[in-house]
């Protein structure tokens, strides 16, 4: 890779990036990304209370929005047939449950076959069609957690119950489902990605809805809602403006500059270990300013299972404050730690203020006698994502202090309550 071509390439990339957000705070200015339902805060669990409850407001042939199944045909031809070609589905006997639909208690089958779980988007006709969406879409624009064995008891339940569906799994960028959420049994090719954000070459919920605001034009009431609702995703997901985007595509895939992006995108994977290591290394300077001494197994910097980051004192050497996780799928976790499974209480009764208790009570194996708590964000929000450190949103909170400020405040919490100087 040559280095002057590079940062050339970069400060073409730079120079469109801060046009467009210099253009945002214009618009904002003159109100033209104003966005109600960010402003109001209406919703703390935005992937129940708001995403999952538009689109099936937009796909109920019997909704007020007053155009029957316009909405819903428009989804079937451009999201679901170019997902799964030639899908056959009756619009106009087209049922869809407005709550989540419930397909039994979570278990097995007399065959093994995990089963059960409530489904987000459900719909079905007259002649044994499904359409199941799995939606995941965070508070802070990023996708929610998996499920153990999700996609694998909602696609048993297509299996068993229809002749024909289609299981989509739709995320703010249209990533894959976690072997965690898929099981034993199925692969990528038995469900279909779909994105939020719009992609050259693939459907996406922008682009739907923005067809929806065509089809809506002589229905202003519900043509407006539509576009605030677009409003939002594009300001939650820093979506750039098309023209912007147009030439940063044009800027990247020029036949000059073209060999310098792959030459990036194959330094992906180092870039991010790269992170998660200046991380534990920042970790150890805060470390010293609490007169602990901070170790972490290398493992944890490639996201390999049950790798630990420690803060140790002097006093002993029982008791630890850790960091990290038994499973990337389930997240990364923090609390007062012990190896010893036969400690119970040695650190004296830890008094937590209300509002910063851990979010487990419970000794997960063994280890956590004092609870344990996920790592969410910096307010505790279980919308956060900083529990997946492969995510992009939760390294760029590594580099720019905020995962590290929360960490803080978590020793300075242990500080006052008189815990530190304990361990």
């Amino acid at each position: 890779m040559e280095i002057e071509k590079l940062q050339d390439l970069l400060n073409k990339v730079n120079t469109i990036i801060q046009r467009d957000k210099i253009q945002k705070g214009e618009r904002l200015k003159r109100g033209e990304n104003f966005d109600i339902i960010e402003e109001l805060e209406f919703f703390t669990r935005h992937e129940e209370q708001l995403h999952t409850p538009f689109l099936r407001m937009l796909l109920n042939t019997k909704g007020n929005h007053g155009l029957k199944e316009t909405f819903l045909k428009a989804f079937i031809e451009d999201v679901v047939c170019q997902l799964k070609e030639n899908f056959k589905y009756d619009v106009k006997n087209s049922h869809i449950d407005l709550n989540d639909h419930f397909i039994g208690n979570i278990g097995v089958d007399d065959d093994g076959n995990p089963i059960g779980g409530e489904i987000d988007i459900f719909l079905h006709d007259d002649n044994k069609n499904a359409i199941i969406i799995e939606n995941k879409f965070n508070r802070y624009g990023g996708s929610a957690k998996d499920q153990e064995n999700q996609l694998l008891r909602y696609y048993n339940f297509g299996n068993n119950e229809y002749t024909n569906f289609v299981l989509i799994y739709l995320t703010p960028d249209g990533k894959e489902a976690s072997d965690y959420s898929l099981g034993k049994k199925l692969n990528n090719n038995d469900y279909y990605r779909l994105s939020y954000d719009p992609r050259d070459g693939y459907p996406s919920i922008i682009n739907w809805l923005e067809h929806c605001v065509q089809l809506s034009a002589t229905f202003p009431l519900i043509r407006e809602t539509i576009r605030q609702y677009i409003t939002y995703l594009k300001n939650k997901r820093e979506i750039m403006d098309n023209v912007n985007n147009e030439e940063l595509l044009k800027t990247l895939l020029s036949r000059n500059n073209i060999e310098t992006v792959f030459d990036i995108l194959n330094q992906k994977e180092n870039i991010f270990i790269r992170i998660r290591q200046n991380f534990c290394e920042d970790l150890k300077k805060l470390g010293e300013k609490y007169n602990l001494k901070v170790m972490w197994d290398d493992g944890i910097i490639k996201l390999e299972k049950n790798k630990w980051i420690i803060f140790e004192g002097s006093k002993q050497k029982k008791y630890v404050f850790a960091i990290g996780f038994y499973e990337l799928p389930e997240g990364v976790l923090y609390g007062l730690s012990t190896t010893d499974k036969n400690l119970k209480g040695e650190l004296g009764n830890v008094d937590w203020p209300e509002n910063d208790k851990p979010e487990h009570e419970d000794n997960l194996n063994g280890e956590f006698p004092y609870g344990w708590s996920s790592l969410y964000d910096k307010n505790r929000s279980t919308t956060g994502s900083w529990w997946n450190w492969d995510l992009p949103n939760s390294l760029l909170d590594m580099v720019n202090g905020s995962m590290l400020n929360f960490i803080e405040s978590r020793l300075l919490l242990l500080k006052e309550m008189g815990v530190l100087e304990k361990l």
